[in-house]
C-alpha cells in the first residue's frame, strides 16, 4: 500500500480534491487525503478506487 504524502497540508488535499477542508478524511485503504464526508464524498482516494474498480472488473 502507498503511504501518504507527509508533505501535503489538509487545504492543499483541498485544493487537490475540489472539498472543503471539513470534507477530508483518510483513504480507507492507504490512508492518505481523500473527500470522504459529504455530498460527493467515499471511503478511497481517487488512485485507490482506481485499483478496487479493476479489481472488479476483472474478478
Amino acid at each position: 500500500m502507498a503511504s501518504p504524502a507527509a508533505s501535503e497540508t489538509p487545504y492543499a488535499a483541498a485544493v487537490r480534491l475540489g472539498c472543503s477542508i471539513e470534507q477530508l478524511g483518510y483513504c480507507a485503504r492507504c490512508q492518505g487525503y481523500c473527500h470522504r464526508y459529504g455530498q460527493g464524498g467515499g471511503p478511497l482516494c481517487p488512485p485507490c478506487w482506481e485499483i478496487v474498480e479493476q479489481a472488479r472488473k476483472r474478478g
